[in-house]
């Protein structure tokens, strides 16, 4: 009788194993960000009554991320899952297929809009020849005709950050005609990779687990970039921005699933893949043990249509402090 009980209670057990919930024999893809970097420029000038030009330009930065699909990555679902543990797995995705987060709340991180950045300098134009001279009859009569305030021209393009040779941001469709008939007294726009960063320290280093999952991420590279004036060589605006591509990739190793006790794993990443939070928990169930890193840098919203706005508001002040700054210096008596 007890050895019947036995193998009851035997099969019992391999019935409700083999019917228990488990994850899927899948796998999940996924594509690390690559980032286009661009500039634009603002340029408001005026002259003197002595045909001395002045010049104001404004910086803006913007970087833009997307999946670089010219490779995938994956992430087993199967290596997740043990018969004596509970599995829960949530993946979340940006919309065009870059990782987000792996069971974490993510609200994206705006990298996409970089907050404006703005150089404000004021900008003497200088002579074919070198020497400090302003005085541009030609071109001032230009800017006269168009106005009391002068004029701003516009200047916007994306740039190649893998050549570091100059490279022309071309003036807006707005702009072009004018930029053309004052190219002899304020040149053009330039911008250009200073520097290419070398392999930068991994944020999280793949321990010696052998049943780790190692999900790859890349740590986009901060390059260096300088926006110039092309005939004075004038610096109108220096910084570092975020690359993917040109990151370091790296792994970060999901624990193999524990049969005893609690084990938490969670990882958020932003839009240029750089990881924003990442948490390792694990909990024997006798209450000891609590690890938990957080590397968490503060998340930026995306920009909502009020902020956009907000935005554009900025830019039309922006050039209208450009043209107060220019007609001041142009005329000591217009200074409000």
């Amino acid at each position: 009788m007890t050895r019947k009980l036995g193998m009851l209670w035997a099969i019992s057990i391999a019935f409700v194993a083999s019917g228990c919930a488990h994850l899927p024999d899948s796998t999940v893809n996924y594509h690390l960000a690559k980032s286009e970097v661009g500039f634009k420029v603002v340029r408001t000038m005026a002259c003197d009554k002595g045909n001395n030009l002045y010049v104001v330009s404004a910086v803006t930065p913007k970087v833009a991320h997307s999946a670089d699909r010219a490779t995938a990555h994956a992430i087993p679902l199967a290596k997740l899952r043990s018969s004596l543990a509970d599995a829960d797995v949530k993946i979340d995705f940006y919309d065009d297929g870059r990782l987000k987060a792996v069971n974490a709340t993510s609200t994206g991180e705006g990298e996409g809009i970089l907050k404006t950045v703005v150089t404000l300098a004021s900008t003497l134009a200088i002579a074919m020849d070198g020497s400090r001279s302003n005085t541009f009859p030609a071109e001032c009569k230009v800017i006269n005709d168009a106005g009391d305030k002068g004029i701003t021209l516009t200047y916007e393009g994306v740039v190649d950050v893998g050549t570091m040779q100059k490279q022309d941001i071309e003036p807006d469709l707005s702009s072009k005609a004018y930029a053309k008939k004052l190219q002899n007294a304020i040149g053009g726009v330039y911008a250009k990779v200073d520097k290419l960063p070398a392999p930068a320290t991994v944020p999280v280093a793949r321990g010696s687990d052998p049943a780790a999952i190692a999900l790859t991420a890349r740590d986009p590279a901060y390059v260096s970039f300088t926006v110039g004036d092309t005939r004075s060589g004038e610096e109108l605006w220096r910084g570092e921005l975020p690359v993917g591509q040109l990151g370091t990739a790296y792994v970060l190793p999901i624990p193999s699933p524990s049969s005893f006790g609690k084990q938490v794993f969670a990882a958020s990443f932003g839009e240029s893949g750089r990881l924003t939070s990442v948490q390792y928990l694990a909990n024997t169930g006798t209450g000891q043990a609590l690890n938990v890193l957080n590397a968490a840098a503060g998340a930026v919203q995306p920009k909502t249509s009020a902020q956009k706005a907000a935005e554009l508001n900025a830019e039309a002040d922006l050039i209208a402090a450009q043209q107060r700054l220019v007609q001041c210096q142009a005329d000591r008596t217009a200074c409000k």
